[in-house]
């Protein structure tokens, strides 16, 4: 039986940077050699073919997408541009469709693989579907409600976005999904039952560091802050605490892009900013006494909070340091927290509460342990490059016999968070 020639139509391309990026290239490695070709829908004007990493040729295509009336003209003026945007970004997407297709039919395709993840791709997932009349399956990261708040959509092109991703989802032969709360938010709102699918990491090739029980501490945390006032929570604990816990001193190490670190009173922190190599935040992730990972607590950022996955959880859980989880109850770690404590949860946004929980986390060497177990068993369990392909095949229909020989263990670390933020 020759093999399936899949395309993937995505937002991002499968190219090992940024978290995407690295995910997608990962499950396009566990690929048949020859069997995928790549449609990267994007907002620049350059496009043109290319190769991806992986060896798989691309097609960029360029789709403009305005996504908001911005005239200065009041309330006509808005309604005058709104117009003229809607007609421009129909346009846009219209030969969007038609330029992927007819990619599709000159790399002989037989099904597509698309990724929900810009306004552009959601729009075009179905439609190019419906014009091939081939099976399609959808790869979601962050829901619909969490893209059009990201993107800044105004309410009537949000609600054509929900409508694509509608379409998308009900049209879809399967669905591979972030998390457990999305899964099954998915089965209730679409009747579909997702596929859990997340990055998988090759744990020996991470070296766990002890820093000594007695020395001074370190709190890490990598990546973006979406979740503001919880890192504003943290940086009040810390106050509270006159930044000492039993005696000792603590530093902040933030390896990030921007952070708000206003203040008037003294603070010991460490910026150590961003593009560092996986090894570098590897290193200096294991050798800090706890690591911190927030959720938004605020009611515009619940949907983000509920149904996404954070992905820098992976590497959180294998530098072996213990986790201070801080998120509020309804979103989606700490239901795993509970069948897997890798360390502490403070589920209220309360400073005092938050300074309790890092005072236990940082002293109970019993509580260390335990966590430092969780958090093996969770990346034995969840996490595994195993664990990875083989929700990935069966998101994607794929025989295991028939999965590259050539494909290497995913050896990129997602140090940020998810996809979208």
């Amino acid at each position: 039986m020759p093999d399936i020639r899949r395309l993937l139509l995505t937002g991002t391309a499968p190219i090992p940077h940024g978290v995407g990026g690295i995910f997608l290239h990962d499950l396009a490695g566990f690929l048949p050699k020859g069997t995928l070709s790549v449609a990267h829908v994007t907002e620049a004007t350059a496009g043109g073919r290319s190769v991806t990493p992986n060896g798989d040729p691309m097609l960029t295509l360029s789709v403009p997408y305005q996504r908001r009336p911005v005239s200065r003209w009041g309330k006509p003026g808005r309604l005058l541009d709104w117009l003229r945007m809607t007609r421009a970004n129909r346009r846009s997407v219209a030969q969007g469709v038609r330029d992927c297709v007819a990619y599709s039919r000159s790399q002989h395709i037989s099904e597509i693989w698309s990724v929900l993840d810009t306004p552009a791709s959601i729009a075009m997932a179905a439609p190019v579907a419906k014009a091939l009349n081939l099976p399609l399956r959808v790869l979601v990261w962050d829901d619909i409600e969490h893209n059009v708040g990201y993107f800044g959509l105004d309410r009537f092109t949000a609600n054509a976005s929900r409508r694509g991703f509608t379409q998308a989802i009900r049209r879809a032969d399967s669905v591979a999904v972030i998390g457990e709360t999305m899964q099954a938010e998915y089965q209730r709102r679409y009747g579909k039952r997702g596929v859990i699918v997340r990055h998988g990491l090759d744990t020996a090739a991470v070296e766990v560091v002890m820093p000594p029980a007695d020395g001074p501490i370190r709190i890490g945390f990598a990546g973006s802050v979406s979740a503001r006032s919880a890192f504003k929570c943290l940086l009040e604990a810390l106050d509270a605490l006159g930044w000492a816990i039993d005696g000792r001193e603590v530093t902040l190490v933030l390896m990030g892009q921007r952070f708000d670190l206003w203040s008037n009173v003294p603070r010991r922190i460490e910026c150590l900013g961003y593009q560092r190599s996986v090894e570098d935040v590897l290193g200096i992730l294991a050798g800090c006494t706890i690591n911190y990972l927030p959720q938004p607590f605020e009611a515009s950022w619940r949907p983000f909070a509920e149904l996404s996955f954070p992905s820098k959880l992976t590497t959180y859980l294998a530098v072996g340091a213990p986790i201070l989880l801080h998120a509020p109850p309804y979103a989606s770690l700490p239901a795993f927290f509970a069948q897997h404590p890798f360390g502490a949860l403070c589920d209220v946004l309360d400073a005092g509460a938050l300074a309790q929980s890092l005072q236990r986390l940082c002293v109970d060497e019993a509580l260390r342990t335990a966590a430092r177990t969780a958090a093996t068993r969770a990346l034995a369990e969840d996490f595994s490059v195993a664990r990875f392909r083989a929700s990935f095949a069966e998101f994607i229909g794929l025989d295991r016999k028939d999965e590259s020989d050539h494909a290497a263990s995913p050896g990129a670390v997602i140090a940020e968070s998810s996809a979208c933020g």
